[in-house]
């Protein structure tokens, strides 16, 4: 038989740390998908960089962060 005990299981505390790493990531990734997206742009602006190869950039970062 399960009794409360008033204490939160690890197991929760785990699910926590677990949902809070998998936030930071996922910030880091679409942080650095823009921040590529808003360099090319730059690029582009400037003419160093086609448009062609700012589009093969996005979909090798895109390929990479699909697994």
């Amino acid at each position: 038989m399960i009794t409360w005990s008033g204490k939160q299981p690890a197991s929760s505390y785990h699910g926590v740390v677990t949902i809070v790493n998998d936030d930071i990531s996922q910030f880091f990734i679409f942080s650095s998908y823009g921040l590529g997206l808003w360099h090319g742009s730059v690029l582009m602006g400037k003419e160093l960089a086609s448009f062609s190869i700012c589009h093969e950039m996005v979909l090798i970062v895109t390929a990479a962060v699909m697994g």
